[in-house]
């Protein structure tokens, strides 16, 4: 348990180094006249919470502006199916809330430097809002203290992360070799080894808001669902290998898939590990 908890805190702690924005990232002052009812749904209510009702469609509201520091979104479900809402920077998930059924709410209290953020508006289909962090002054002593102790643990982790990926891109490519070639039954029987490397380092794949949908999307997640242009990754694959016991039409996912997982290698053997 004490590993496991370890690692874990590992992972987190990495996120939060990876995901800070650089002190030069400052948004632009907002235009004038943006206020109006627009400006107070997008704002911090009286008690400092922001709600966002998410509909199948898009986020209500679809810009919002907060300051700097701790702040308590309440996450309404109003679409058809479950859902999983993140705060984007950049490449990098902030932070996320995930499985809010239809009809419920969830809240996340996030920690926020200042600068020009994403939402996740459900469907991978559908655009994303804009978070917009003032800055307030806010400084986050914290996270760098948090940091200095577990040094050691994160290099640890580092190495562990970059041995599971190198051996996700090996698999994955003889996978996607089997799938060419149209061997069934031999994609079939490598399936499962090769995916469970990706499950392994899940908690930091999922930071890359792009290679992780890409990589690891479900068909539940697209408005076409299996038939959406846009599924690829593990899961198409395992989609016709099983639904449809074929390989036909799936040369390009699996390419695709190979040079997913060889980017996502690259991004995760470039992050640094504080403190240097």
């Amino acid at each position: 348990m004490k590993a496991k908890t370890s690692l874990l805190s590992a992972s987190i702690l990495l996120a939060l180094a990876a995901c800070q924005p650089p002190a030069a990232d400052k948004p632009a002052a907002p235009a004038s006249g943006a206020s109006g009812a627009a400006a107070v749904t997008g704002t911090p209510a009286a008690d400092g919470t922001v709600t966002v009702s998410v509909t199948d469609t898009a986020c209500e509201p679809m810009q919002i502006t907060v300051p700097s520091g701790k702040t308590t979104f309440v996450i309404k479900n109003a679409s058809g199916r479950a859902l999983e809402w993140e705060i984007l920077k950049g490449v990098m998930v902030v932070d996320e809330r995930e499985n809010i059924a239809p009809g419920l709410s969830n809240n996340l209290t996030a920690t926020l430097l200042p600068g020009e953020y994403e939402m996740t508006c459900g469907l991978l289909n559908n655009p994303r809002g804009k978070l917009t962090v003032t800055d307030s002054g806010f400084k986050d002593t914290t996270a760098e203290a948090d940091l200095e102790k577990l040094a050691a643990p994160l290099a640890e982790y580092k190495k562990y992360v970059q041995n599971e990926v190198g051996q996700l891109v090996t698999k994955t490519e003889a996978l996607a070799a089997a799938v060419k070639a149209g061997k069934t039954d031999e994609a079939k029987a490598m399936f499962a080894d090769t995916r469970t490397h990706y499950e392994r380092i899940e908690p930091i794949a999922e930071l890359f808001n792009e290679l992780d949908p890409a990589i690891d999307a479900r068909e539940d997640d697209f408005k076409q669902g299996a038939k959406d242009a846009g599924f690829g990754g593990f899961h198409r694959i395992e989609y016709s290998l099983w639904k449809e016991n074929s390989t036909k039409g799936l040369e390009g996912i699996a390419d695709k898939l190979v040079a997913d997982v060889k980017k996502l290698k690259e991004e995760i053997d470039a992050l640094n590990f504080p403190p240097s």
